[in-house]
């Protein structure tokens, strides 16, 4: 899962570039990225606070919770726009191009923690491309996911060994605290030689693991016990999906490599999920709930949380309709309609993805940073704009 989140980047992460980018937009670039860490903290404004018993509540007596945000104010949004409305580049050049479509997307996310409103995360999940149903075949798409149909089918061995679990144990079902977890993600980050990462737990998550933008930083979920089949899984999306093309990134002349380009999430999961189950298999169940999760997108605009709920509970059961209820809902309000588009990323992005991989996409391309698959990567590298940087060991690349 990756993070909706910027925070601080330090300067001697990036390396020198003798590309043609004019230096209006590599300034421009450079600005916005510091007003990013100082004013953009999305993540933190979008996670609802409630009740510890409204779990309880809800499936007991069908009362749905009442959320609560931290604010997102009125001058808060003036102090991250008012510099971006200040900043002059060519926006006629293919990167000065890119950096209008990230100020765009900026915006919109000001606009709906700001406002709260269905209408703003409307407009927001339309730019994003979260919008984008013409995958949801009918019912004859979730037969497929069922009997594993045209997916990879390769299964990489269980990366290393650790401690934790008893060697005689070859139960892959074996389960481990949030806390041990923590120590194998850094022990796999130094495998990596990713330098200055750190990972930490957290209560207040909507996902159990998560990659933080813009910050050296994973948040894993306090008080959670993982299996370990699901640690292999974990391994292979967060680090070689979302953290690998962060560290790739920060080797690029512009910061909106590392932090993002507009339109890139759904290129962003669903990377993460082809790299994931190209390692370890297809996750069938997963895979169902994405299903039923992203059907539940397509009616939220009409529906309220409960309505979110009681639609998911009959097809993938209690918990995990509390679960996507909450992560469709995150902004707005339980008794509103609309949604956060978000989750759609995962399995719009992987079929993205792996259609554009099977027509002849270059892998090489996608590892440069934080690119999406509609960006012309290939006339980037011969403009000297981007870098071909290392590909994880999974994809079997000559580096």
């Amino acid at each position: 899962m990756q993070g909706v989140f910027f925070e601080i980047t330090m300067d001697y992460f990036y390396t020198t570039s003798t590309s043609t980018i004019p230096n209006c937009i590599v300034e421009a670039d450079k600005k916005l990225h510091n007003i990013l860490v100082r004013h953009a903290h999305f993540y933190n404004y979008l996670l609802p606070k409630y009740s510890d018993d409204s779990y309880k509540r809800l499936i007991d007596k069908g009362e749905t919770p009442t959320f609560n945000y931290l604010p997102f104010s009125g001058s808060k949004a003036n102090e991250l726009l008012e510099p971006i409305n200040k900043l002059e580049f060519d926006d006629q050049h293919p990167m000065g191009i890119e950096l209008e479509k990230l100020i765009k997307n900026i915006k919109l996310w000001v606009h709906a923690i700001t406002e709260r409103t269905p209408a703003a995360f409307y407009e927001l999940n339309l730019n994003s491309g979260w919008y984008d149903f013409n995958f949801l075949l009918e019912e004859s798409m979730l037969k497929d996911i069922r009997e594993g149909k045209g997916f990879y089918n390769c299964s990489a061995p269980w990366p290393r060994e650790y401690d934790f679990f008893e060697s005689q144990d070859k139960d892959r079902n074996a389960s481990m605290s949030s806390t041990k977890l923590i120590a194998i993600l850094k022990k796999e980050l130094q495998h990596r030689g990713f330098k200055f990462w750190k990972v930490r737990q957290s209560k207040h998550m909507a996902s159990p693991v998560t990659v933080v933008n813009g910050k050296r930083l994973i948040i894993v979920k306090s008080n959670l016990e993982f299996k370990k089949e699901i640690i292999s899984r974990i391994i292979f999306h967060e680090l070689d999906g979302h953290v690998h093309r962060r560290h790739n990134g920060l080797k690029q002349q512009l910061r909106c490599f590392d932090s993002g380009l507009a339109r890139s999430s759904f290129t962003e999961e669903g990377l993460a999920m082809v790299t994931e189950e190209k390692a370890v298999g297809l996750d069938l169940s997963n895979m169902q709930n994405l299903f039923w999760l992203s059907k539940a997108i397509s009616m939220a605009d009409d529906a309220n949380f409960y309505e979110i709920f009681d639609f998911l509970r009959n097809r993938i059961g209690d918990y995990h309709a509390w679960s996507g209820a909450l992560r469709l809902k995150r902004g707005l309000e339980s008794s509103q309609k609309g949604c956060l588009a978000l989750d759609n990323a995962y399995l719009l992005g992987r079929h993205c993805v792996k259609d554009w991989l099977h027509d002849g996409g270059d892998i090489k391309h996608l590892y440069t940073g934080r690119v999406g698959i509609d960006n012309p990567v290939g006339d980037w590298l011969k403009e000297g704009w981007v870098s071909l940087q290392p590909v994880p060991d999974i994809w079997d690349v000559k580096q």
